[in-house]
């Protein structure tokens, strides 16, 4: 429950820039800010770096495969170059892996939030940006193209946790990490940026400090400014 929280009110926070707008004395004082708005959309591929020591319940092999997203950004600017930009982001992730010999595609459902910190340099045809900041992403559900419940590492209960009485599965469904993008705004309200996400959030619940299971993505994403 408590990630849906996060995620309805950082779309709440993302869709409503105008609740930040600045009052016509704030303006005659020379105190606006700039804030903007956007879609954004795109393509992307997602796997694991790992390693499991060829325990045979955990998968042995990942390949990224093709998937989609689509958020919202809205970007508050510090000044001509420097700017913050808060992004709430769903997508649709998709991964073949291979557990007990027997491959086959988790898609995920989710959803990223960025934080990054964005610096522009300008030239005649518009301006560069460039990108890094944290992220959290949660996993809000999951299907296989097998129906073999064991197949899915993200509902595949391996153990209850004997203090809190929680569900332990193969997968946790959230993690964290940094994002980078560097892209091209062409002043016509579009851009253009590739984006890699990287984790540093262990997925697997397994108490080893050997065995891990953690999280990538790059992709393509196209952003339409409202305002």
């Amino acid at each position: 429950m408590k990630r849906y929280i996060i995620i309805i009110l950082s779309f709440v926070f993302c869709a409503s820039p105008a609740a930040s707008a600045q009052t016509d004395s704030d303006i005659e004082n020379g105190s606006q800010q700039n804030i903007s708005w956007s879609l954004t959309g795109g393509v992307q591929l997602t796997g694991f770096r790992m390693n499991t020591d060829n325990e045979e319940s955990l998968p042995k092999e990942a390949r990224p495969m093709l998937g989609m997203d689509l958020g919202l950004f809205t970007e508050y600017q510090i000044n001509n170059m420097w700017s913050l930009r808060f992004a709430v982001i769903g997508n649709i992730e998709r991964t073949s892996v291979m557990i007990s010999n027997h491959t086959n595609v988790i898609t995920t459902f989710g959803t990223d939030i960025l934080m990054p910190v964005v610096i522009r340099v300008p030239n005649r045809l518009g301006s560069w940006t460039f990108a890094a900041g944290p992220y959290t992403h949660f996993v809000l559900g999951s299907r296989t193209d097998d129906n073999n419940a064991l197949l899915n590492p993200y509902t595949r209960v391996v153990a209850n946790d004997p203090r809190s009485g929680e569900t332990n599965f193969a997968l946790g469904s959230f993690n964290a990490g940094m994002t980078a993008s560097a892209g091209f705004d062409f002043g016509n309200r579009w851009q253009i940026s590739v984006y890699v996400l990287w984790g540093v959030t262990d997925l697997l619940a397994a108490d080893s400090h050997e065995l891990y299971i953690k999280s990538y993505k790059s992709g393509l994403r196209l952003i339409y400014t409202l305002d």
